[in-house]
């Protein structure tokens, strides 16, 4: 966004204004939604936290709660927002999808019965799951255990594997959606950044994320801006890592560290993208230091041949 004067004195004014608007744009980092459900803290195991992921800084909002009383969910792990940015999440304990109200914290589950997803449940019989939203509004689950891909009915809940339990190949622990494409966060052996067809539920990846970095679980999500965040807890009441992804490599970088035990990441409904051919949109390349130099350049040199043009006699 600029102020764009005439070409007098003042368009140095206008051009320092556009570029310190575009210089706070780019280092603005997004605020996520999670659920820290291996939290070794009893007081706030499995509530809903708002992190801020530049800082790792968390406001913890509550125990999501049923009626009256909190509810019966211990490992809540799959956290997104759909097109319409209404929060939803999967328990693994009790293999229930359900919707959050971000303001009262009040769960509501879909067909309104516990185990709506269909799959078994007990301590054996964890998946570690993922979730997230298409753009045209379909749920999408990931199984790490299974490293099955699962499309949830949204009037029931009931979870059934795309292409058939196993088609993942791998153990992706979250997804996240970027127009058509679909990504999935790899764990425990196979951490690095996957891409997902979400109609045969096959895996192929991207990058592998440094030999050294290994995890049990995570959350993946895109911010408004198309960046790719990771966050991934290691166990053992380590503090969970908070980490941008390049979705064109998988090469990660660590931001910053927060509380422990979270599984889950919800920024933004899904990206869906405007182009019809469901590639990225051209983006002025504002949003690094050499783009912003090319910015003020192209504006200088507009702006003297605009005040060449006023220095010619008529």
């Amino acid at each position: 966004m600029f102020l764009c004067l005439p070409a007098t004195r003042f368009g140095a004014v206008c051009i320092a204004f556009g570029v310190g608007i575009a210089a706070e744009s780019a280092l603005a980092e997004p605020i996520a939604y999670a659920i820290n459900s291996d939290s070794y803290s009893a007081s706030i195991h499995d509530h809903l936290l708002r992190v801020d992921l530049a800082t790792g800084q968390f406001e913890d909002i509550g125990s999501i709660v049923l009626g009256s009383q909190p509810t019966p969910f211990q490992d809540t792990e799959g956290l997104a927002l759909d097109t319409a940015n209404q929060l939803w999440a999967v328990d693994d304990a009790t293999k229930t999808f359900f919707r959050i109200d971000r303001e009262s914290r009040a769960a509501s589950i879909v067909g309104g019965r516990f185990g709506n997803l269909g799959l078994p449940t007990g301590i054996t019989a964890g998946l570690d799951l993922g979730l997230t939203f298409t753009c045209d509004g379909s749920a999408l689950m990931s199984g790490e255990v299974s490293k099955t891909l699962y499309r949830i009915a949204l009037d029931t809940g009931k979870a059934t594997p795309v292409g058939g339990a196993g088609m993942l190949g791998y153990k992706i622990t979250d997804l996240a959606v970027y127009g058509p494409a679909l990504y999935g966060l790899g764990s425990e052996g196979d951490e690095g950044l996957y891409s997902i067809d979400p109609e045969t539920g096959r895996a192929t990846p991207i990058g592998d994320f440094a030999a050294d970095l290994h995890f049990n679980d995570g959350g993946l999500g895109f911010d408004s801006q198309g960046q790719l965040w990771a966050i991934v807890e290691t166990g053992g009441g380590s503090p969970s890592r908070i980490f941008r992804v390049d979705k064109f490599t998988g090469r990660e970088t660590l931001v910053s560290t927060t509380t422990p035990g979270i599984e889950s990441l919800a920024l933004t409904p899904p990206q869906c993208l405007q182009s019809s051919e469901g590639t990225e949109p051209a983006k002025i390349p504002t949003s690094s230091a050499g783009g912003l130099w090319l910015l003020l350049l192209g504006f200088l040199l507009l702006g003297g041949l605009a005040l060449r043009r006023l220095a010619v006699p008529g």
